[in-house]
């Protein structure tokens, strides 16, 4: 059987034509630019300016990278990136645009318009809390209307709906004072029991505010602005 396998041809190094042309293609290999390994070229790709990439799913990508114990390295995109993510920051707000749905609204309403993004997850929780004065409301009670107001594409790859609106919930009765005067001091909303279950927390208006008031509403925005486009604020709900 050996007898029929082929002798290898010896590589010609005596020929001139063959070491000519190994000479030009590693010239042609030295002269191409270097773009780094493949995480930097897709940071590149993904976070430069000249990315078409969205901001969501820019963040999904960032909180992918994150759960994987890959930092994410902006000095190496360019300039303009950090205004491109938190662009949307910076704008205000249409209050006209996104409102709040209360429990009331049929599901498939919520639905349509959480796709089109006409719905405010924040100024939903914040309207059926603020219509029950008089009794605390459980969270068990919000997740019916609140996961329906939650726009998919908001939501992290780490996470569901019903996780982030605890995220929010968490978020909104947090402790969190500012100087900027586009943006509204927390909490607006606190927990009857501090319980360890989110889900057995009952959730009561904090303060003397009315989302009747278009200044606040659009503060509420901005704030929930923030808190979609950043992935540091899914960090602390990380699911195992």
């Amino acid at each position: 059987m050996s007898e029929n396998i082929p002798w290898a041809t010896p590589y010609p190094w005596d020929n001139p034509t063959m070491e000519e042309a190994q000479r030009r293609a590693n010239q042609k290999l030295r002269k191409r630019p270097f773009v780094g390994s493949g995480l930097t070229a897709l940071q590149k790709s993904s976070f430069g300016s000249g990315s078409t990439m969205g901001v969501v799913a820019q963040n999904l990508l960032r909180n992918l990278l994150h759960e994987h114990s890959v930092e994410v390295d902006v000095g190496t995109a360019e300039s303009t990136t950090v205004d491109k993510i938190y662009g949307s920051m910076v704008a205000a707000p249409d209050v006209h645009t996104k409102s709040a749905v209360g429990v009331e609204t049929n599901d498939s309403e919520i639905l349509k318009r959480a796709k089109a993004g006409e719905v405010s997850l924040f100024l939903t929780i914040l309207k059926i809390i603020s219509d029950s004065p008089a009794s605390p409301v459980a969270t068990k009670a919000l997740f019916k209307t609140c996961c329906l107001a939650v726009r998919p594409g908001d939501v992290p790859g780490s996470m569901d709906a019903k996780e982030m609106v605890m995220a929010a919930l968490q978020f909104l009765s947090g402790d969190c004072s500012t100087n900027s005067d586009d943006l509204v001091a927390l909490p607006l909303i606190r927990p009857v029991q501090e319980l360890a279950d989110l889900e057995r927390r009952t959730f009561h208006m904090y303060g003397d505010w009315s989302l009747l008031d278009e200044d606040l509403r659009e503060k509420v925005l901005r704030l929930e602005q923030i808190f979609v486009s950043s992935p540091s604020s899914w960090k602390w709900l990380k699911r195992e």
